[in-house]
């Protein structure tokens, strides 16, 4: 049996997909941990320092 490969373009965009939206949001919970803690030091640092 012979496979188009179409299909297999497509399924592998899918998985491309899918991959790229748990890397964005991985992204983005870093890069709201990185500023938080990044206020939270510099707030410190004002008032502490």
């Amino acid at each position: 049996m012979r496979i188009d490969p179409a299909d297999e373009i497509i399924r592998a965009e899918e998985i491309k997909r899918e991959k790229q939206t748990k890397i964005d949001k991985v992204t983005r919970i870093v890069a709201i941990v990185v500023a938080a803690l990044s206020t939270y030091f510099f707030f410190i640092k004002i008032l502490f320092l």
